[in-house]
């Protein structure tokens, strides 16, 4: 019996206690500079990805990206859409593309021509458009609207560009409210529309008229079906319009 009682003894001694077991498990903290380490891997990574829309902004194609806005008194019937065009147009541009604004109704005046460097900098123009008191005092003195003229003026435009060595593509977004030819303007020709049009396509140009309605959309429709570089489209087709537009002439 007592022989008995030892090795019982024995074999309960043999046992680990449980608090030591579970505090031989517990993983030891960190060393603080590998902690410091891990963080600016993180940061470092999400710094990386931040600036990825930026640097794709920087390598995208630059343009010459030329807005041209009916401002004839008819026009300003409906202030509120030409500011909206310009919104629009304003949000498809990037970092180092090139500005030209234009206004037109019986002749054409430039009203902006800057390197973009803050999209967002130029929506503050917009506004300004849409208030008859910023037409300039050389436009709108006549009666009457000449498409033909204000492709004239943007083909010249666009030729001053190449000739100062800045060949690039061209995006050219046209409010049009209508095409009423008045005394001393060209008469309303499709076929010299036509002559426009390839004159542009050939300078690289993507052309999107907006807010044309009735005989006049229909006869631009017509037009653009010879001339892929042409883009009709009505008032609420403005944003994917313009988009469209953009995109191919950044593919060039």
């Amino acid at each position: 019996m007592r022989q008995a009682k030892r090795r019982s003894h024995r074999s309960l001694t043999a046992v680990p206690s449980t608090a030591k077991s579970f505090q031989s498990a517990t993983p030891a903290p960190w060393p603080a500079h590998k902690l410091a380490g891990t963080f600016a891997v993180v940061a470092g990574a999400a710094l990386l990805i931040a600036a990825v829309p930026v640097a794709e902004a920087y390598r995208s194609q630059s343009l010459l990206a030329m807005l041209a806005l009916d401002v004839s008194d008819s026009s300003f019937a409906d202030s509120q859409a030409i500011e909206a065009i310009c919104r629009e147009q304003t949000k498809s541009l990037k970092p180092k593309d090139q500005l030209l604004d234009l206004v037109f109704a019986d002749t054409t005046e430039p009203t902006a021509n800057q390197t973009v460097t803050s999209p967002t900098r130029s929506f503050r123009r917009c506004q300004d458009y849409a208030a008859a008191s910023s037409r300039p005092s050389s436009v709108g003195q006549g009666w009457g609207t000449s498409p033909s003229v204000l492709f004239d003026r943007a083909i010249t435009q666009v030729q001053i560009q190449h000739q100062q060595g800045q060949p690039r593509p061209v995006a050219l977004t046209v409010w049009l409210d209508a095409a009423e030819p008045g005394p001393g303007l060209p008469p309303l020709d499709f076929e010299v529309l036509g002559e426009q049009m390839q004159q542009l396509q050939e300078l690289q140009t993507q052309v999107a008229i907006i807010g044309p309605t009735g005989s006049l959309r229909e006869g631009l429709e017509r037009l653009s079906l010879a001339h892929p570089n042409l883009r009709i489209c009505g008032a609420n087709e403005a944003k994917s319009c313009i988009q469209a537009t953009f995109a191919a002439a950044r593919q060039r």
